[in-house]
């Protein structure tokens, strides 16, 4: 199996950023894998430090096949730098998983994303392989399934899908005209994805999140979902871009799937669970408060 590289974009946080490394050295694939860090510049003095203390510590990681550094010395933010590290990815690697510094991955995480990237890279409707999956029960025999939504912690994709990604919203004015075309696009009314769009046109929010998931949609394209999550969020205590402390205890990851190689469905027809999960997702983020809510959904798809 081609191994994808992995990019990984870190900012001011070295010890999620030591975190989230040591997690994908515990995969077995890491040591034949390359991996690419975009490491955004300070935004402020105020953080220079703590920018500084990263890079530090990205100089000594070892334990991959290699490691490619990019530094950017002055601040672009989260939204350029991933549209910009995943292009230049997969223009030069055809494909891409893609990470940020404040998760936490599987020890089979890697064996699960590449095997997705290599069954599905020749079916154009598959756009990309979402590594993170809602606390659902779903009595499913396969590892994956098929849904018309994508999610921002631990994913790939390919050049080919990549290359229908618009930083324009295409499709926007057609959303805002057509209620049965809006309601697909909340994923059957479980959240306002549409109000997350129509923020990012009236430059309220920068998120290249929203803006994958619509040309996603508007392509028709599918992406496929773990029915057990391989990534848990280690983010939310307040340190980092739309991630505000929950004020409740930090949750630990657990990976019910201990498996190194996965069943996938071999029919590309939406899973017959999807307003199931839809109805999980929608609890999951509406626990707590509203600021909570917004922050998590903009951090799945920032």
């Amino acid at each position: 199996m081609d191994l994808a590289p992995i990019v990984l974009f870190v900012y001011n946080r070295p010890k999620h950023t030591q975190k989230m490394v040591e997690s994908l050295l515990g995969n077995n694939l890491a040591k034949d894998s390359l991996l690419i860090i975009y490491s955004d510049g300070p935004k402020n003095e105020g953080v220079r430090n703590d920018v500084v203390a990263v890079r530090n510590y990205l100089k000594t990681i070892i334990g991959f096949k290699e490691v490619m550094i990019v530094e950017s010395e002055n601040n672009v933010g989260l939204s350029k730098s991933i549209i910009k590290g995943v292009t230049e990815t997969v223009n030069q690697y055809d494909k891409v998983v893609v990470l940020e510094d404040d998760l936490v991955v599987a020890p089979n995480f890697l064996n699960y994303m590449n095997a997705g990237l290599d069954k599905y890279q020749n079916d154009h409707q598959i756009m990309q392989i979402s590594g993170y999956m809602y606390n659902v029960k779903l009595n499913i025999v396969d590892d994956a399934l098929i849904l018309p939504f994508v999610t921002g912690w631990g994913w790939g994709t390919w050049k080919r899908a990549w290359n229908l990604f618009s930083v324009m919203p295409r499709g926007y004015e057609n959303l805002k005209g057509d209620k049965k075309m809006r309601f697909r696009f909340n994923l059957n009314d479980s959240y306002d994805y549409f109000g997350l769009l129509t923020s990012q046109v009236l430059g309220k929010i920068d998120t290249w999140g929203i803006l994958w998931y619509l040309s996603v949609f508007i392509n028709e394209g599918l992406a496929v979902h773990p029915t057990k999550t391989f990534v848990f969020n280690d983010g939310f205590d307040g340190s980092g871009t739309n991630c505000e402390p929950e004020g409740r205890p930090v949750q630990q990851p657990n990976f019910e799937n201990t498996n190194l190689t996965f069943e996938f469905p071999n029919s590309l027809a939406v899973s017959e669970f999807e307003n199931v999960i839809y109805k999980e997702m929608n609890k999951e983020l509406n626990r707590g408060f509203t600021k909570r809510l917004t922050n998590k959904i903009k951090s799945l798809l920032r």
